[in-house]
């Protein structure tokens, strides 16, 4: 029994199993384990594989225990399955997620620029996720930032070389970011009907932190006024844009002078006293945009006027974002000013 007793406790170790013993009431040493129902079995599994080397190679061979334990009733009837301890080779360690840059940081929620890039790298997204997301979504880029050209934040990303100014490469940061001095929440569009346009509530909101006319035009203008302002509202509507710009300048009052006698008008476009329609007042030379619109009207162009400077220069050429025909912009403007459409 003592030689059977030493056998158990040696095959329990060598398979790695701990049989717990104590002394009986005659100081005998026997060996009760909780598993006694059980006994160990173990399997090899062999296999091999060649390894490239010298003229002839080489042979491995790999060895994967599997150690059972197997009921004996039930093995001894040939049913039960054995209750397995097999050696598993470890899972590999999943990869981290890939970051996603995000746009939210800048002037624009839609857009991708320069303050954007370094308050993703402060979130811990890596140059290289960024370029590869830049990749394969250039059309988030704008104005000096699209692709193509060298100076702009699309190319520096692309260049791994992206300079610190390029934060501050977009002019219309300035009103939203940098005008709200202290005790002051930056302009909104959050204060009227809609969160996409600014109306009567959200003038209100910003007169009331102490913003004035000045710095709200500006605003308007910074964000783009035929983004964030509908219908009247619009240059040139009546609405809320000119009431700003009345504000800021207040039309003078005619002075009496006697009716001249009439004679033939020359074509408004032969007038000597009227410069050449321009793109040169607005945010980009390349654009005709509401900046340039306010500047030729001035001059005493007429919409159809304008309409045709535009569509002489290519609408797809001087044109762009909502601005283009069809998109509910100054073209479209002008088109129904003109009665075109």
């Amino acid at each position: 029994m003592a030689s059977r007793r030493v056998s158990v406790n040696l095959a329990g170790r060598a398979f790695g199993i701990d049989l717990p013993s104590f002394e009986a009431e005659d100081n005998s040493a026997e060996t009760q384990s909780i598993l006694s129902d059980y006994f160990p079995e173990l399997k090899l599994t062999f296999g091999s594989k060649s390894q490239r080397g010298g003229r002839l190679g080489r042979q491995t061979v790999s060895v994967t225990p599997e150690i059972s334990l197997r009921q004996r009733e039930a093995a001894a009837a040939g049913s039960a399955a054995p209750i397995s301890t097999s050696v598993q080779q470890p899972a590999p360690a999943p990869t981290a997620a890939k970051r996603v840059p995000s746009t939210r940081f800048g002037v624009s929620d839609v857009y991708f620029g320069g303050e954007d890039y370094w308050r993703n790298i402060e979130q811990g997204v890596t140059p290289q996720e960024i370029k590869d997301w830049a990749q394969s979504n250039p059309q988030l880029f704008r104005e000096q930032n699209v692709k193509g050209n060298q100076e702009g934040l699309y190319e520096q990303i692309m260049r791994g070389n992206v300079r610190v100014e390029s934060a501050l490469t977009a002019p219309q940061t300035a009103p939203t970011k940098t005008s709200a001095p202290t005790g002051r929440a930056p302009i909104s569009l959050a204060a009227g009907q809609s969160a996409d346009y600014f109306g009567g509530k959200d003038l209100e909101a910003a007169r009331a932190q102490g913003y004035s006319t000045r710095e709200i035009f500006d605003f308007i203008n910074a964000q783009g006024a035929n983004k964030i302002l509908r219908d009247q509202n619009l240059p040139g509507g009546g609405g809320l844009y000119d009431q700003l710009k009345n504000e800021l300048n207040p039309p003078s009052a005619p002075s009496p002078s006697p009716s001249p006698a009439p004679s033939p008008s020359p074509s408004p476009s032969a007038s000597p006293s009227r410069k050449p329609i321009s793109l040169e007042y607005g945010q980009s030379p390349d654009y005709f945009g509401g900046k340039d619109l306010e500047v030729a009207k001035e001059q005493g162009y007429s919409s159809a006027e304008i309409l045709d400077f535009i569509n002489r220069s290519g609408t797809n050429k001087i044109l762009r974002d909502q601005n283009v025909p069809g998109g509910g912009g100054l073209y479209d403007q002008l088109m129904r000013e003109a009665g075109r459409s």
